[in-house]
């Protein structure tokens, strides 16, 4: 998660079109490496990474709690 918040743009943001739960939230744009958020991620961070990949403005239509399935 770490690299995800330190360099968004190297990262393609999957959240909104997910057509599965197994599929990873984040992929790394070079190296293919996945990320799936967790409901341990903490939710600043979150908000921190939505609002750099906004352009420094926060995210109505995207909530932490929207993004997390029991199902992974």
């Amino acid at each position: 998660m770490w690299e995800l918040l330190s360099n968004p743009d190297e990262w393609y943001d999957n959240r909104k079109t997910k057509k599965s739960p197994r599929h990873p939230d984040f992929k790394h744009k070079t190296t293919g490496e996945a990320l799936w958020l967790s409901k341990d991620d903490p939710p600043e961070q979150l908000e921190l990474l939505d609002s750099r990949l906004n352009g420094g403005k926060p995210s109505d239509d995207v909530t932490f709690e929207s993004l997390i399935s029991d199902d992974k």
